[in-house]
């Protein structure tokens, strides 16, 4: 489970393999969902 922090000025600070893990898997889903699977 990723861990967030936030900054003084609201920002979320997340590391950048939890990041990268998320904006991959949700990528891949998207991809099998909208453009493998026919309608």
């Amino acid at each position: 489970m990723p861990e967030f922090q936030t900054t003084d000025e609201g920002f979320e600070r997340v590391s950048l393999r939890d990041y990268t893990e998320k904006a991959y898997l949700d990528y891949s889903m998207y991809v099998i969902l909208d453009r493998a699977l026919p309608n």
